[in-house]
Parts: C-alpha cells; structure tokens; sequence
C-alpha cells in the first residue's frame, strides 16, 4: 500500500508540470465513472421521449379543441371560420409550429445529438488507450503498461503511468525501483515507438513489442 501511495503522489507531482489538458470522458476507466455516464445517457434517452411525448399529447389536444371550435362556428354560420378550420384539420401537412413548439423540436434535436454524443463517447470508452501493451526499452528491459495504469517488469510494479493529452504521457517510478523519477512520453503516429524524455533531460525510444 505504501508503494502504491508513493507511486501515486508522485504521479500527479510530475503531472502538474506539464500542460494542463481537459479531461475527456475516454479517460475514464473506473466502473463508477463509466456508470455514471451511462445513466446520464439513459435519462436523456427517457427525457427525449417524455418531451415527444408531451409534443404529441398537445397537438392531439390542438385539433380536438379545433373540432369544437369548428361546431360553434358552423352554429354561428361564420362560413370563412368554418372553412379555415375545416382546411386545417383535413390538410395531410401538420400544423405549422409556433415559437414554442420550435423551441420544443430544436430542444429534442439537441438532446438527440448529445445522446448519440454520448454513446459514441461510451464506446470509445471501451477500447483500451493506445499505450497499453508491451514495450522495449533500450535497455533491453520489456515492460508491459497495463489497462489500469501501472508499468509491470518481470511480473513486478515498477512505475504508474497517466495520458496527459492526445498522445504525450507521464511515468512516474516507484522509489523501489531506479530513484524514483519521471518520464515524459510522446506516441509515435503509428503506435509503435514512444519517443520518452527523462527527468534530467535526456531522450530515449521504446519499441512496441507485438501481442502474440
């Protein structure tokens, strides 16, 4: 445990060095934090057809209004009344919406997006990042850098990684293992070498070691 406290104080030391980027939901990898944006998705989902809904209801009530309006205006033999009404009910077209009933679409529209937003962001959630994996240093040394973070060699923890933007990295070693330090890392675009800096400053590679 301490290992771990150490390697984790560390970590966010050597992060609030480099530049501060936003989080991103595909940063997330706890159970919690993934369930939480599945529920919000979920309500959106249920807000979307509740608002549908309503929308629906109130231009079911629009026409069975218009209908009485249309039998007291016959009755009053207002003929052009009648025959507006009786145009508008019979058209195939629905009715032209007023400013609430577009602020009511335009609301739905954009609920649809940030759900389809946010499924999108779900699935990206489940690919692991693109670090993860086998790495050879020129050392010789093979690590491998799990799924949840941490720097594995030869079966052990050595160090605790954290993605601090689009591709750069940070690792930071646990105190049991060289002196403690950090390294900076930068993927390379094909996802195979790591261009990493040390802390005193000097620069190194990694090769990606390919899955069997």
């Amino acid at each position: 445990m301490k290992l771990i406290a150490i390697a984790t104080v560390l970590l966010f030391a050597s992060v609030a060095t480099c530049e501060e980027t936003n989080v991103q939901l595909t940063d997330f990898q706890s159970k919690a934090a993934k369930l939480a944006v599945k529920t919000f998705n979920e309500r959106l989902s249920f807000l979307e057809q509740s608002m549908q809904q309503h929308v629906d209801t109130a231009n079911t009530k629009l026409r069975d209004e218009l209908k009485v309006a249309l039998e007291q205006a016959a009755k009053q033999e207002d003929l052009k009344e009648t025959e507006r009404i009786s145009r508008f009910l019979q058209a195939d077209a629905p009715p032209k919406a007023d400013n609430e009933s577009a602020a009511a679409r335009e609301t739905i529209r954009k609920l649809r997006a940030e759900v389809a937003d946010l499924k999108k962001r779900l699935d990206e959630m489940t690919q692991p990042d693109p670090l993860v994996g086998s790495w050879k240093y020129q050392s010789g040394n093979v690590c491998h850098f799990t799924n949840d973070g941490w720097v594995v060699l030869k079966g052990e923890r050595i160090a605790a990684w954290k993605r601090t933007g689009e591709n750069s990295y940070v690792t930071a070693f646990l105190k049991n293992f060289g002196d403690g330090s950090s390294d900076e890392m930068t993927l390379g675009p094909d996802g195979k070498t790591i261009m990493a800096k040390s802390k005193s400053g000097k620069g190194f590679s990694m090769y990606r070691i390919p899955s069997k």
